[in-house]
């Protein structure tokens, strides 16, 4: 928001648009959480629902941004991946991507997270991800095979793939 020239907003505020809901033992995290059972889809945002969808929430937050998905159905391979975000990075756009969080980082439990795009290097084959999860590291270096297996497992059925941020 703040390279965009947008008023920032806290991230409770935006992820209240989006649905956020937190289990009773992260109420302590928030100012004005809301929590609940477990939705199917896991705790999280709930941007599946129209109420909660980006671009409504942009709009009722008065954030002069449009979300474009471009999915992972519309790349064959890794190389499709890699041009994307070299041409992404070199823009500068505002990319999220979102995969199955098992695949990526080795975990039993399989669901969709969302972390921001920030560098892909074609030397190493290392995207560097920023990630909004509280447990980890806000920085997460991962290699570009396993995020495309990630992206893959995740599916254009469950919006697996790149979200980019445009200016409206």
């Amino acid at each position: 928001m703040y390279k965009n020239n947008i008023p920032l907003l806290s991230q409770e505020t935006i992820g209240n648009a989006l649905g956020l809901i937190v289990p009773d033992e992260d109420k302590y995290l928030f100012d004005n959480p809301r929590t609940g059972e477990m939705p199917i889809s896991g705790y999280g945002t709930q941007i599946y629902e129209s109420e909660f969808s980006p671009n409504t929430a942009f709009f009722n937050l008065n954030i002069p941004l449009e979300m474009k998905l471009d999915l992972i159905d519309n790349f064959k391979d890794v190389e499709g991946i890699k041009k994307y975000l070299m041409q992404h990075e070199a823009a500068n756009s505002d990319i999220l991507v979102c995969y199955d969080y098992g695949v990526l980082f080795d975990k039993k439990w399989h669901g969709g997270h969302v972390n921001v795009f920030d560098s892909y290097n074609d030397e190493t084959g290392i995207v560097k991800l920023v990630d909004p999860e509280q447990n980890v590291a806000k920085y997460r270096e991962v290699k570009i095979e396993k995020l495309f297996a990630a992206l893959i497992e995740h599916g254009k059925e469950k919006s697996g793939g790149f979200w980019q941020l445009v200016k409206r």
